[in-house]
Parts: structure tokens; sequence; C-alpha cells
């Protein structure tokens, strides 16, 4: 009997010690979720947060278009449409401006015959948000729209398109 359990513990173990050599450093983040309409794939970072009333919390999507497409920043230039996080106020007292990380490239956009900015690989778009100070403890749904515009650098068919994303806030 002793010698099946030390099996067994040994096999857990092991088991155990290759789950975590796989599995990702952000156990928080949700999985990849195609876009197929604009051609790119998402993920949110951190589905669920807690705070207190009154604090500011960032909410993050990372965004990673598909092969030979791009996506435009959140800086708008010459008609060329910015990705936008809209979100409904019932949390929020008001917003910082949407950021992105990494930068984005600057480059001729022959859909707008004009410069733009542009991601090419993978791009997290927060919003930080400032929490109203008299939120009562307890759960509250946030949706999120994602407004944004992809484009194919072979083709220059762009697309556009509004992405609802869910979080949850606590607040305690």
């Amino acid at each position: 009997m002793l010698k099946i359990y030390s099996h067994f513990l040994i096999f857990s173990i092991i088991t155990l010690a290759i789950l975590s050599a796989v599995l990702p450093v952000n156990s928080f983040a949700q999985d990849w979720t195609d876009m197929n309409r604009v051609k790119a794939k998402y993920r949110v970072t951190k589905p669920s947060i807690s705070a207190k009333s009154g604090e500011k919390i960032t909410l993050e999507i990372e965004v990673e278009p598909f092969t030979e497409w791009y996506i435009y920043s959140v800086k708008e230039r010459n008609g060329v449409p910015a990705t936008m996080m809209l979100l409904d106020m019932t949390v929020a007292d008001h917003l910082d401006p949407t950021s992105e990380n990494p930068l984005p490239t600057e480059s001729y956009d022959e859909a707008y015959d004009d410069e733009a900015y542009k991601h090419y690989k993978s791009v997290t778009f927060s919003q930080v948000i400032h929490l109203k100070k008299k939120l009562k403890k307890g759960k509250y749904p946030i949706e999120v729209t994602l407004g944004l515009q992809t484009c194919n650098s072979t083709t220059g068919q762009c697309v556009k398109d509004e992405i609802p994303i869910k979080y949850e806030l606590v607040v305690k």
C-alpha cells in the first residue's frame, strides 16, 4: 500500500511540475478569441478586477492581427479611424485616454493615401477608469466596446467592427 502511495505521489509531483512549466504566467488571462470579421484575435488579460470605490482600475485587451493584417492605433490622424475603448459610465467618474503598448509604427497607408499609425503585431490597449467614490460593495458587470479597424497590407482591404467585451468589477 505504501509503495502505491509513493508512486502516486511521485507521479503527482511530476505532473504538477510539467503543468507549471507549460501553463502561461498570467493564469488570469482568457484564451485568445478570434474576431474573424476584423481579422484579428483578442484576449482579456484580467477579466475580473477587485478595487475599492474611488480607486483607479485598468482594463486591458490584448489584440493581435492575423498574418498580413494590421490594426490602427488609438492615435487619430487625418481621418484614419482610431481604435477606441467605449464603456458604460455606471461605475466611472471619468476615464483617462486609451493607451497602447507597444507604441505604433508610423507608415504610409494606401487605404487613406496618407501616413497612419499601425500595429502589425500584438498590442495591448489599456483604459484607466476612475471609479465613483460612492460605489457600494459588490459585483458590477462592465461592458466595454472595442471599436477597431484592420486592413490587409497586401490587398488593401479594410474591415471595421465593434466588439463587446465583458469584465467583472468586485468592489471591496
